[in-house]
């Protein structure tokens, strides 16, 4: 995509930091969640190492940055937003007036009413473990995505223990079952017996065809989980795109869908005429993925170019879309969100990651 171009949204490139505000000065710390809610016009940020939930509003102009939740402190506390804290929160989505928390750290799930701003723990306790039951009775270890059918069932990527999982919600809480996977891990499609992922990551629902997308990205790949099917159908999990091995450095393998190359797949989301965009937290690039052309092609691409709006991504990380066109990512390294579309404010090249970007990129296959 060629005649896109990719231009600051929200965040002041290369300036870590936790200040609300208008999106061109507020700050950001090495964010990893991101989701647009289209209904609200606002995006919700898992601003992960300032350990807080954060929300752009883009109703009003310019467009503003709250923090919904958190104090700072690296602890899993619940209790209204100012006196709440998480535990290095990433993958998030916005479902009504909620707000769901996959906290990594915290190895737990949390709740955010948006305008009670009260945050609760809906599963887990903190140990990191694989055990199903109901609210903290359950563990996880490292969960790292959510997403929600229209059903009301929240899928949960439970990376550390490299499984899929589903919270379903009753009067006796929410309850916590493993559809997919296995925690030794592995590389298998198939029932979800038979499945098995490694550090699977980011998770993102395409409500029209009732299916999930997730980064397997240990395996680099990503997976199909047909919720049309039961888990016992061999169908359940299938490979949507990537072939299983990594591509050389700083060369993307676009193509069909089954032999396109990815570098760590890392955030997920879906248009509304089903694209699915992948960024890659080791490749450093943004793909799109055309399941009906049956292509994957690279959107943004690592390394400056002294023409254009190519630029140097430091680790890619959440993505989403507000359901124009427009596709909005964080750059984990640079502590800001682009925007990418057809035009864009201040559409010029930027500069290269700047001195302070903070540490270099784990292995495709850790928990990052």
């Amino acid at each position: 995509n060629t005649g896109a171009y990719a231009a600051p949204a929200v965040g002041v490139a290369g300036s870590p930091g936790g200040a609300d505000g208008a999106a061109a000065t507020a700050t950001f710390r090495n964010a990893k969640g991101l989701f647009y809610d289209q209904s609200g016009n606002r995006m919700a940020v898992g601003d992960t190492y300032n350990h807080k939930i954060r929300l752009v509003d883009f109703s009003v102009s310019p467009a503003q940055v709250t923090t919904l939740a958190g104090t700072g402190a690296a602890s899993s506390t619940d209790g209204p937003g100012a006196s709440a804290t998480f535990n290095v929160p990433k993958g998030v989505c916005v479902v009504g007036n909620t707000v769901y928390v996959a906290e990594e750290g915290g190895n737990r799930i949390r709740a955010v009413d948006i305008a009670s701003r009260q945050v609760t723990t809906i599963a887990g306790n903190g140990t990191g473990n694989l055990v199903d039951g109901v609210g903290t009775s359950a563990h996880f270890s490292a969960p790292r995505g959510v997403a929600m059918d229209a059903t009301g069932t929240l899928y949960v990527a439970d990376c550390g223990n490299n499984v899929l999982r589903k919270l379903t919600s009753s009067a006796g809480g929410w309850t916590a079952a493993t559809v997919a996977g296995a925690a030794a891990g592995g590389n298998a499609l198939g029932s979800g017996a038979s499945a098995r992922f490694r550090s699977p990551s980011v998770l993102v629902y395409d409500r029209p065809h009732n299916v999930l997308y997730m980064s397997d990205m240990g395996n680099q790949r990503i997976v199909k989980i047909d919720l049309n099917l039961t888990p016992a159908d061999g169908g359940y999990v299938t490979n949507f795109a990537g072939t299983g091995s990594a591509y050389p450095a700083g060369s993307p393998v676009d193509g069909p869908l089954q032999s396109a190359q990815f570098c760590g797949p890392y955030g997920l989301t879906v248009d509304p005429n089903g694209i699915v965009y992948c960024t890659e937290w080791t490749g450093g690039t943004v793909r799109r993925i055309d399941p009906v052309a049956n292509l994957v092609t690279t959107l943004r691409t690592s390394g400056f170019a002294t023409s254009g709006p190519i630029r140097s991504y430091g680790n890619p990380a959440g993505v989403t879309t507000d359901g124009l066109g427009n596709v909005y990512f964080e750059e984990f390294q640079r502590h800001d969100i682009h925007f990418t579309g057809s035009t864009a404010p201040g559409a010029t090249p930027l500069a290269p990651n700047p001195a302070n970007a903070t540490g270099p990129a784990p292995a495709p296959a850790a928990c990052p």
